[in-house]
């Protein structure tokens, strides 16, 4: 696939002007980029506060739940006792963990409240790979 048909496709599914090309925008980022992972602020800060943080999510969203799922996100919780410390979860892993109402330390096995686990914990956006390697971008 090419990179013009992926977001022909997503466009399909966007009405207004400015979220059509803050999609372009936000795949071209992606896709030219190569990040490994993708930060709600970075995106903010990348387009110089030009976009809404609303109209930033709205196209996240777009591309977690489009039928090419270009982003998946991805959690990382920060230890309180050393805040350098810190530990990925898939999103099966929150999942579960909001399943249990506590998280279980993965160095001390301590039983994390999950209150203080939702503190601690942020969320970020891992572009998918597998599908964006088969995009031809020229």
């Amino acid at each position: 696939m090419n990179k013009e048909k992926l977001i022909s496709h997503y466009l399909q599914n966007v009405r207004e002007t400015k979220h059509q090309e803050l999609l372009s925008k936000i795949i071209d980022y992606i896709l030219d980029e190569r990040v490994k992972e993708v930060r709600f602020s970075s995106l903010y800060r990348y387009f110089n506060e030009k976009y809404s943080k609303e109209d930033i999510l709205f196209i996240i969203q777009k591309l977690i739940l489009g039928k090419y799922k270009l982003l998946d996100i991805a959690y990382t919780f920060y230890d309180d006792e050393n805040i350098e410390k810190s530990f990925s979860l898939t999103k099966k892993q929150f999942k579960e963990v909001e399943k249990n109402n506590s998280y279980i330390h993965p160095d001390t096995g301590e039983i994390i409240p999950i209150d203080i686990f939702r503190k601690n914990t942020t969320f970020y956006f891992i572009p998918q790979r597998n599908f964006l390697s088969s995009v031809v971008t020229s």
